[in-house]
């Protein structure tokens, strides 16, 4: 048996077997650019929709490009750590509402 190591196989392969799920997903992260930007990348790329909380003071073409990735940005406040704790509580206020995040 062969296996291949391929994140565009692994994506080709995920993304048939939840195809049904996939427009429902809600990909929520808590970034201080980096993740953020690959969490909305990877939104875009599987066609969902995502939320990235950050702090304040990134540079106006880093939130153009997460604008441009079809990115929703939250300004969380001035470190990672409040950021994260208000993710977490937008995260939860969805899942009650039967949101898949």
């Amino acid at each position: 048996m062969n296996y291949y190591y391929s994140s565009e196989i692994t994506f080709y392969t995920k993304k048939k077997k939840y195809s049904a799920l996939i427009p429902l997903l809600h990909l929520i992260c808590s970034s201080g650019g980096n993740a953020g930007m690959a969490t909305a990348y990877a939104a875009k790329r599987l066609g969902v929709r995502a939320t990235v909380f950050t702090m304040d003071g990134l540079p106006q073409p880093v939130l153009k490009k997460f604008h441009d990735l079809g990115c929703q940005i939250y300004i969380g406040g001035p470190i990672w750590d409040i950021c994260d704790r208000t993710a977490r509580q937008h995260m939860a206020e969805l899942q009650q509402k039967g949101e898949n995040v």
